[in-house]
């Protein structure tokens, strides 16, 4: 998904004042507990809850014009 629609990502670098995902690694060395740089450039926050994560996905997914539909998941 971030690389289907790259720009979206850097518009929603935090909501509810936590920051989950950002472009600026100052930002994510300072708001994020174990900051995690993708190939793309993009932070994401790696230290959060299962339910933290699931959240998250459910944002990225419906931001980036998917359908919750398309979405399945699984525990491990």
């Amino acid at each position: 998904m971030i690389l289907f629609k790259p720009y979206s990502m850097a518009i929603i670098d935090s909501f509810d004042d936590v920051y989950r995902f950002t472009r600026n690694e100052k930002d994510a060395n300072i708001h994020m507990e174990k900051p995690f740089m993708l190939s793309n450039g993009i932070w994401l926050e790696t230290g959060g809850t299962k339910e933290d994560i699931i959240s998250d996905v459910y944002v990225i997914i419906k931001h980036c014009g998917f359908s919750e539909d398309n979405l399945l998941i699984e525990e491990l």
